[in-house]
Formats: structure tokens, C-alpha cells, sequence
């Protein structure tokens, strides 16, 4: 069974972290955010990766226009800005250029699995991209 968290920014929900002992329910929660016009981007580190990756791709493929998946190298050293703005130049490179986009960050641990979405404004220009 799922159990949400929702996040909030300036008192206003801004998204859900849903935990889940599997990926049972994925393709129903990326349903629930009318994914299938739009772009996906699954964020991970490499450990997660090996574990994980293309099992998930695979399965938010046929829910969405097009799933891309962005690695980073494992280790808390890595989660840093020179991996954000990796992240930002990859998006760009795979054609997020502008509107929206989503990116699916997924975390998995012994016990439970959570998928967040970021809704990102992308521009073309790096340097005016934003979160919201």
C-alpha cells in the first residue's frame, strides 16, 4: 500500500513523495499526473542505477512521450551543483527546452521506494531555468 507526503512551498502544495514497497503502482501515479504528452527524465545515482534503472525506464516508457534517464556517480560528494547543472545540460541536450518538464527522481531503500516529481520551467537559456 502507498502512503503520500506532500511537500509544500510558501504554504502551497507543491508535490508528493509516494512511498511504496514496489513499482506496482508507478504507472498509475504518473497517470495521475497526465504524463503521456509529456517528457520524463528518471534522475539516479549509479548504485540505484545497477538495481533499479531499466526496470523503472521500462516501465514509465508507455507512459509518457519520451523517458531518459540521467546518472550520476554514487557517493554524497556527487549531490552537488556541478550535478545539477549536469542534469540541466543533459535536459537541454535531450530536447527539454522549453514549457515543462518532469523529472522523476527515485529513491529506493530496504524497506520502501519513493517516487518524487519536480515539475522544472526550462528555457533555453541555462541560466533561467526554475523549480516549481
Amino acid at each position: 500500500m502507498s502512503q503520500r507526503l506532500q511537500v509544500m512551498m510558501n504554504r502551497k502544495p507543491c508535490y508528493d513523495i509516494v512511498f511504496a514497497p514496489n513499482f506496482e503502482s508507478l504507472q498509475e501515479e504518473l497517470a495521475l499526473l497526465e504524463t503521456a504528452e509529456k517528457k520524463l527524465c528518471i534522475v539516479t545515482d549509479s548504485k540505484v542505477d545497477s538495481i533499479y534503472g531499466e526496470a523503472v525506464l521500462s516501465l514509465i516508457q508507455g507512459s509518457c512521450a519520451k523517458a531518459v534517464k540521467f546518472v550520476f556517480e554514487n557517493g554524497e560528494e556527487n549531490k552537488n551543483l556541478d550535478t545539477v547543472k549536469g542534469i540541466y545540460k543533459f535536459l537541454i541536450e535531450e530536447g527539454y527546452l522549453a514549457g515543462r518538464a518532469i523529472v522523476v527522481g527515485a529513491e529506493f531503500g530496504k524497506r520502501h521506494s519513493s517516487l518524487h516529481s519536480h515539475a522544472l520551467r526550462l528555457s533555453s537559456d541555462s541560466q533561467n531555468m526554475s523549480a516549481f
